[in-house]
């Protein structure tokens, strides 16, 4: 598979908030708190749009929500799109 470019591959996005409660016993619960309305690949112009389709999504739930996670986050998903 050879990469096509930046962003060629993918279509369409949708992320979901959840909040996550590990259990001493092993499991963990997962609860959906938020999935906003997805967009495509043709709706954005450049990838802040992505980053701040991020964080709009997670400060709809959370107050003060450390910034350094929401760029974490935003890098990765960067890093995936862009080698798919």
């Amino acid at each position: 598979m050879t990469n096509k470019g930046y962003f060629d591959n993918w279509l369409y996005m949708v992320i979901g908030v959840y909040h996550k409660q590990e259990s001493p016993y092993g499991w963990t619960k997962r609860k959906l708190n938020y999935k906003p309305f997805g967009f495509e690949r043709k709706d954005f112009k450049q990838c802040e749009d992505i980053r701040l389709y991020i964080e709009t999504a997670v400060k709809h739930v959370y107050d003060n929500f450390p910034e350094e996670e929401i760029e974490e986050f935003y890098n990765r998903v960067i890093a995936a799109i862009s080698w798919i």
